[in-house]
Order: C-alpha cells, then sequence, then structure tokens
C-alpha cells in the first residue's frame, strides 16, 4: 500500500515537463516552397526527386520540407482554396453559401 501511494504521489507531484520550444523556418526556405506550391495548386505532391532539391537549396531536412507540405495543403488547401483564396467559390462552404456571414 505504501509502495502505492509513494507511486501515486510521484505521479501528480512530478514537475511537469516543460513543453518543447517550435521553431520556426527560414523565410526564405519558406517562401521557396510556398512559390512552388502556389505554381503547383493542381498537384501539390512535390516528388522525392523535387524534395532533394528542396532539401538542397534551403537547408532543411527531408522531414521538415515533408511536413511544411503537409500542414500547407491542410491550412491553404482546404475549403478556401490555395493560400486562402476562395477562387470566388462559395459551393463548399455552408455560410457563405446561405448568404450567413
Amino acid at each position: 500500500m505504501l509502495e502505492l501511494q509513494r507511486s501515486y504521489y510521484h505521479y501528480y507531484q512530478a514537475p511537469l515537463q516543460t513543453s518543447r520550444k517550435r521553431g520556426n523556418l527560414p523565410k526564405d526556405a519558406t517562401e521557396m516552397l510556398k512559390k512552388w506550391l502556389e505554381e503547383n495548386k493542381d498537384t501539390p505532391y512535390p516528388t522525392e526527386d523535387q524534395k532533394k532539391i528542396f532539401e538542397r537549396e534551403t537547408g532543411l531536412t527531408l522531414q521538415q520540407i515533408s511536413n511544411w507540405f503537409i500542414n500547407a495543403r491542410r491550412r491553404h488547401l482546404g475549403r478556401s482554396g490555395i493560400l486562402g483564396k476562395n477562387n470566388g467559390n462559395s459551393a463548399g462552404n455552408p455560410a457563405t453559401a446561405s448568404g450567413n456571414y
């Protein structure tokens, strides 16, 4: 019983781990990736060879590049279209389709 109390105490009284600080990618690197994404909005999936070129030109790792494209497609190619533009199409957005903003 004492062992159980001790483990309970350590679990709840242990100092909280600090979260890792999120680092921002270099602006020139993200500008290059954004430009490519905008130019290839119809097929926003770079090949492995294209990612390797980005790796050499930006200094980012393949993992950082892949994650950037995953996040960019989620953020910018969702319902509102490429880089936040809705391209005049409100059919996919129920709020604008009904006239409610």
